[in-house]
């Protein structure tokens, strides 16, 4: 039985390099997330995170560790901008979609809005 060191780049050879296959899926998730939206300036983050319980036998004569092993990712909320939406008695909100800012912004006719009259 040969053993192998762990260490970041034999992790590829662990469970045919799942952790190292998840790892690059968050990196690539976190950079296509920078490439969609250049504008948010907040940090992505990419975790590996390797977490660990010592397993000792009844004599104490043996000593293993077992261990997962996450990757995760974190990219920041996307959020809209502020909308004005105006609210009906019967508590449903309507929106101009004319004028997203202001609800109640009058709007010019269309040609189409002519040829009906």
């Amino acid at each position: 039985m040969s053993f192998k060191p762990l260490t970041l780049a034999s992790l590829v050879d662990l469970d045919m390099g799942k952790a190292t296959l998840a790892f690059q899926q968050h990196l690539a998730r976190a950079a296509a997330d920078c490439i969609d939206r250049p504008e948010d300036t907040k940090p992505r983050k990419v975790t590996l995170e390797i977490a660990m319980v010592p397993v000792i036998e009844n004599d104490g004569s043996y000593y293993e560790v077992r261990s997962s092993i996450c990757v995760s990712s974190k990219v920041p909320r996307h959020q809209t901008k502020v909308y004005s939406f105006g609210v009906r008695k019967n508590g449903s909100l309507v929106f101009n979609p004319d004028s997203v800012d202001n609800v109640n912004q009058n709007t010019f006719m269309t040609d189409d809005e002519d040829s009906d009259a």
